[in-house]
């Protein structure tokens, strides 16, 4: 083996650490394999989880044919990616079928293209298949040096794509309240972030919804702190129900929730928010002890430009909000002063003003 192709199987294994998607994995191992033996065609395979070791359940994640970009972006990927019509299910070759069914490396013709499948085994576990092709230019068997090579490459590529599947799920928990199973402050701090962003850009409106639950301490005080717990996961699939799928929703804190509106006007924000309210209000919570619990909730609303001129702004115009309501009566709906507003009566800086570090600069308009 020449010192080009170590240095080039080097660089593709050292490519495949720490690469958060298996998307990315795969297409980076892709374009290392293409360049140290030659292919028409390179295919990664997943099992799909709903049908483990069985070949009807391999799934394309990613392709590479002859003639693609060396080291294409992540644009060039999805424009080379959604170019090309979906392979349909079942249309792997007989090799990656009988690779994927755990008979090892099978090498194979079919019809008039030379097939290389190896299976992706990381553990015990085949995660799914490799697979090379030659028909065209590259119109030869695969030889027994290229393939000793690709075996040494093999448990590098699983190792990577099976990694990913952590580091993803490391990132989702990071972003993730433990209890509600909803989006936590981190999370919510970059969704604000770039939505307005985006709002500056294209210039539309962004809204935020600040709710706390009336008296929710009392459900603690009275039936504990597990019912109360229930309670909050409970209430995160009632705000879910009651929103898009483009919205945001985190549990801000305690029995604090923020929902964040894309391209939602304070008109439209307030018809959500008093639509929520009413929906908790008719809810029956059962604290997982078969209890019949009636709750309210204080909602404050704001939106950006209207009445904030920043992400930190926003979340804090809406807090105020909220607790007018609380001040109010309880269980309705307040809205947050307009910037014009406030410059004719400036206010004390809300409470949670310093939660967001993000300096407005940050904002690219």
């Amino acid at each position: 083996m020449s010192s080009k192709t170590l240095r080039a199987a080097f660089d593709l294994v050292s490519s495949l650490h720490f690469i958060g998607d298996q998307s990315g994995a795969a297409h980076s191992a892709l374009v290392g394999l293409d360049q140290l033996v030659p292919a028409d065609c390179w295919t990664i395979y997943l099992l799909s989880d709903a049908s483990p070791q069985n070949a009807s359940g391999l799934e394309r994640l990613a392709t590479r044919h002859y003639g693609d970009q060396t080291d294409p972006t992540d644009e060039d990927w999805r424009r080379l990616t959604m170019s090309r019509t979906p392979a349909p299910q079942g249309s792997e070759s007989k090799a990656a079928k009988l690779a994927a069914a755990g008979h090892g490396i099978i090498k194979k013709k079919e019809r008039d293209r030379y097939v290389l499948a190896m299976p992706l085994i990381c553990g015990e576990r085949i995660l799914g298949v490799l697979e090379a092709t030659r028909a065209g230019k590259y119109g030869r068997p695969f030889r027994k040096t290229e393939i000793s090579l690709l075996d040494a490459l093999i448990g590098s590529i699983a190792s990577a794509l099976a990694n990913a599947v952590r580091i993803a799920e490391a990132e989702r928990l990071s972003q993730t309240d433990d209890l509600t199973k909803l989006h936590n402050a981190r999370y919510l701090r970059q969704f604000l972030l770039n939505e307005i962003r985006r709002a500056r850009r294209y210039g539309t409106n962004v809204a935020a919804l600040f709710l706390d639950l009336d008296d929710f301490k009392r459900v603690n005080d009275v039936h504990g702190h597990l019912v109360g717990s229930h309670v909050l996961m409970e209430m995160a699939a009632v705000i879910l129900s009651s929103i898009r799928d483009t919205d945001a929703v985190a549990r801000y804190g305690g029995d604090e929730f923020v929902i964040v509106l894309p391209d939602t006007g304070i008109e439209l924000a307030a018809t959500v928010a008093e639509r929520i309210r009413q929906m908790i209000a008719r809810v029956h919570f059962n604290g997982g002890r078969r209890l019949d619990l009636a709750l309210t909730a204080s909602f404050g609303v704001a939106s950006f430009p209207e009445h904030a001129s920043s992400p930190q702004q926003l979340i804090s115009c809406a807090d105020t909000a909220m607790y007018e309501a609380k001040a109010a009566s309880k269980n309705c709906v307040r809205f947050a002063a307009t910037l014009a507003e406030r410059a004719r009566k400036p206010d004390e800086p809300p409470r949670l003003a310093q939660v967001f570090k993000i300096e407005d600069e940050k904002l690219i308009s």
